[in-house]
């Protein structure tokens, strides 16, 4: 009698198409997580808040010039040119006013203290490689908004654009706000600027068409050493004179009546303030060993000055 072997599945080759037997595996209990910010949070931690990467032009909110003319204003600390505020908002708010003068252009100004400017572009474009740069990083932006109070006024602006514009600088006596566009032309590095500004300068003193303090002020302001020896040169000999009636700049600068200008202990505070502080040194050392006759103060003020590494 043959046999007959009868076999059964194993698990492992029973397949179901109905799994509705079968139990759904537990839950996973919850997962906590941690914050560096709390010990035990179940909340993730939210992100810290992210800060702009500063700007290229970064504006200078301020500027000491403590020791004449820097080495490298945009290497360290680049200028921002920020955009105007649009026509609308300076309307409403009646704080920008045109310029009597400077009323066509492509290319708008304006001053810290609410002048709009409207200049031929190329005027602004040329004078400084701060402003081309700036220019073409911005996609072509046309507008420039100042922002210092001290030296981006409109009367400083006034004095830059006739300068760029007719290649001339009017050289009066008192020299009213060219501490601050010479500042100005620091701060922005327009080189050639700073050069026909100094020829100007240096042949009003050769002249003796202005103050000897007000010519020290701009000189030394602008770090140039050999104007500043030359106005020591040229006015050597010079006293305070009696003030004016107006309060001008160069009545803050009056020391005592009848005493050398260059005597430091007749000096006045906004004379101290004025001028950088190297150049106060070197002119009251160089004062105080007397014998200041044919130029020898003039000498003696170049020797401190290169003592203090000044070597322009």
């Amino acid at each position: 009698m043959p046999l007959s072997l009868r076999t059964t599945p194993t698990p492992s080759t029973h397949l179901e198409d109905d799994d509705s037997d079968m139990e759904s595996p537990p839950p996973s209990p919850p997962r906590l997580t941690y914050s560096k910010y709390s010990k035990r949070s179940s909340r993730t931690p939210q992100p810290l808040p992210v800060f702009n990467t500063p700007s290229p032009f970064r504006r200078i909110t301020s500027y000491s010039p403590d020791g004449g003319l820097p080495k490298s204003s945009s290497a360290a600390y680049p200028p921002t040119i920020t955009e105007a505020v649009t026509d609308s908002e300076a309307d409403s708010s009646g704080s920008v006013v045109d310029d009597d003068e400077w009323t066509h252009g492509d290319f708008e100004i304006r001053s810290a203290d609410g002048v709009r400017f409207r200049v031929p572009s190329y005027l602004v474009l040329a004078s400084s490689p701060v402003f081309r740069d700036a220019h073409a990083l911005n996609n072509g932006i046309h507008k420039i908004t100042f922002l210092d109070s001290t030296y981006e006024t409109a009367p400083v602006l006034r004095l830059w654009l006739q300068h760029v514009s007719q290649g001339l600088i009017t050289v009066s006596l008192t020299l009213p706000h060219f501490k601050e566009l010479t500042l100005f032309l620091l701060k922005w590095e327009m080189e050639s600027c700073l050069n026909n500004l100094s020829a100007h300068l240096e042949v009003a003193v050769r002249r003796r068409l202005l103050g000897p303090t007000e010519a020290f002020v701009v000189a030394a302001c602008a770090g140039d050493v050999s104007l500043c020896h030359l106005v020591l040169t040229v006015f050597r000999q010079d006293t305070w004179p009696n003030a004016t009636t107006t309060r001008s700049f160069t009545d803050r600068l009056r020391g005592k009546v009848g005493e050398s200008v260059w005597d430091p202990r007749y000096w006045s505070a906004s004379f101290w303030e004025a001028v950088p502080q190297r150049y106060l040194f070197a002119v009251a050392r160089a004062y105080g060993e007397g014998n200041n006759e044919d130029g020898a103060l003039a000498i003696r003020f170049k020797e401190y000055l290169l003592l203090l590494g000044d070597w322009s």
